[in-house]
């Protein structure tokens, strides 16, 4: 008996190692969409986290934002302290006037006041003499303010 592949004997051999190539790529197969369904699931696990490190990103970013707002705050809170307390004078003289923007404050000086701006960091001395306010330079606080001055220095 001779086989060769022509032969009808030799054909269960070959379809059982077609079988085998078969089922391998078969696994192979189940392997590669395994692979490819941790993969998906590891991108959406990334995806996951990239929003919500953004999200802590924006929180901490708002958050430093209104720590520095609330900075600035205390930053004018302090200048208007130091303004006060640059003013001599007793605490009745020093809480002559005050309207929560401007403060008018007597100083050593005879007819000499102090006008500061309690929320900013700017203030004016101003002089007065013969009912006349002697400002120092070209700007000056508002005609109010000034007003109330001469009004605090006539008193």
């Amino acid at each position: 008996m001779i086989r060769s592949w022509r032969y009808p004997g030799n054909f269960r051999f070959y379809r059982r190692s077609w079988k085998k190539y078969i089922r391998e790529s078969e696994n192979k197969d189940k392997e590669l969409a395994k692979a490819k369904k941790n993969l998906a699931q590891q991108r959406e696990r990334n995806k996951d986290i990239q929003k919500s490190l953004n999200q802590k990103l924006q929180t901490q970013t708002t958050t430093r934002k209104a720590l520095e707002e609330a900075q600035k705050r205390v930053e004018r809170l302090e200048t208007a302290l130091v303004a006060i307390a640059n003013v001599d004078g007793t605490e009745k003289e020093v809480a002559q006037w005050n309207d929560l923007e401007w403060g008018i404050f007597r100083t050593a000086k005879d007819n000499s006041y102090r006008i500061t701006n309690l929320q900013h960091d700017y203030s004016f001395r101003i002089t007065i003499s013969d009912g006349q306010p002697l400002l120092p330079d070209i700007t000056s606080p508002p005609k109010h303010v000034v007003l109330k001055a001469l009004e605090l220095a006539y008193k």
